[in-house]
Order: structure tokens, then C-alpha cells, then sequence
């Protein structure tokens, strides 16, 4: 605990909880629930390596989400995430905070951001390189996370939207926009690679690089 606290008492809001728990002006109080919020986070949560996900040991919702009580009768619930993005930043956040990692019980603050107005281009960037193992240039870049049945990474986009396959997605950041009908390919045949060196237009899933650049580029043509 006295490690998680030194680790957050960079900023000047945090740095006053933290030097209170230092000190040991705060203190275990008879009953779990009138501890202070941020020592029952601190008891909680179980920290890993710098950039590896920190799990959480603690109440989770019935979605999945890990969750602590405000303290006292009738004082609700609150996002543990809420709480670890408070205790990093020094800042009460104005909306929800969401994992980059999409894992629900990650609590490390490297992988946690402010939601904006839905999932924004930069926000499904970090949350995309976050499941990539880059290599080198002319390598295949890997999709880490668990594929669908067909043997393609995805990655969810929003609460109301449909996931997108990561290797379209990898196509979208490096390029702009696919146009509408086209498919994206991989050269290499793996279907978790996601380097854009690998990735080439195709008007059907069957035409391989050659054939399908001379055919895409006979197609946008047509339609300029």
C-alpha cells in the first residue's frame, strides 16, 4: 500500500491524500467501510509491471466493472477507475473513464483515459497499439487479444457500434478511409497481422496483391 501511495504523490491534490497515508494520519478504522476510500482502493488492488495491468481484487458491478463503496450509509457506488485516474492525476474527472487495454478490471493509470463525446479516432488509436506487437518495418505486426471465429483480431468502437476487424482499423489509421465495397488484405496470409506494409485494397477477398492493385485502381477511376 505505502508503495502505490509514493508511486501517485506527484501532483498537489494527490500528494495531500498521500502524505496523510504516509504519515499515518489516516488510519484503519474499525470496519472495512469506514476506511477511507483511497485506503480501501490501496487494499484492493493488485499492481503489476509499469505497463502491465494492475487487477482488481475487489466489488464488481454485474457488467464486469470493478467498483467501491463512497463510504457511509446510503453513499453509493463509485468506479474504481474513477478513484486510480483521481489518485494519478490529482482530478476528479467529469465523465467516464475508460481502459485502453479493454480489459474491465485494469486499474493501471498508464491505461486509463477520459472518455470524450464516444470513443474518438485517438482514443481507438491508444486502445488499438495497446493490442499490437509491433516488429520490425517489413514484419508482421501481431494482433495480441483474443480473435473471432474466423481468425481476425477485433476491436469494439462504442456502447451502440458494431467492432471493427483490427486489421481494417490498422488500414484506417495509417491511410484514411476504405472505400466503400473494397476489401482490406493481408499479403502475408496472417490474418492477426496488422503492419499497414502488409495490408493492400481489394475489390473481392480472392485477388492477390498484383491483380488487385491494377483492378482497385481501374475501379476508382471509374468512379472519379
Amino acid at each position: 500500500m505505502r508503495q502505490y501511495f509514493e508511486t501517485y504523490r506527484g501532483t498537489r491534490k494527490s500528494h495531500y491524500w498521500c502524505d496523510k497515508v504516509l504519515s499515518g494520519a489516516i488510519t484503519a478504522m474499525p470496519g472495512p467501510k469506514r476506511q477511507h476510500i483511497e485506503l480501501r482502493f490501496a487494499a484492493y488492488l493488485v499492481k503489476a509491471g509499469e505497463e502491465d495491468c494492475w487487477s482488481w481484487s475487489g466489488p464488481i458491478t454485474n457488467g464486469g466493472h470493478p467498483t467501491l463503496g463512497r463510504g457511509g450509509k446510503g453513499g453509493g457506488q463509485t468506479s474504481a477507475r474513477i478513484v486510480a485516474y483521481r489518485l494519478a492525476t490529482g482530478d476528479n474527472p467529469d465523465r467516464e473513464v475508460l481502459n485502453i487495454c479493454d480489459r474491465k478490471l485494469c486499474l493501471n493509470p498508464r491505461h486509463l483515459l477520459l472518455a470524450g463525446a464516444g470513443k474518438s479516432k485517438a482514443t481507438l488509436q491508444k486502445r488499438f497499439e495497446a493490442k499490437v506487437q509491433k516488429s520490425g518495418p517489413d514484419e508482421c505486426w501481431l494482433w495480441t487479444d483474443k480473435p473471432i471465429a474466423s481468425g481476425y483480431g477485433k476491436l469494439s468502437t462504442g456502447h451502440d457500434s458494431s467492432p471493427i476487424l483490427a486489421h481494417r482499423l490498422a488500414w484506417q489509421l495509417a491511410n484514411g478511409d476504405i472505400p466503400e465495397g473494397l476489401f482490406i488484405k493481408q499479403r502475408c496470409g496472417n490474418r492477426l497481422c496488422c503492419n499497414p506494409a502488409h495490408l493492400y485494397l481489394s475489390l473481392n477477398p480472392i485477388d492477390g496483391p498484383e491483380v488487385s492493385a491494377r483492378a482497385v485502381e481501374a475501379w476508382l477511376r471509374c468512379r472519379a
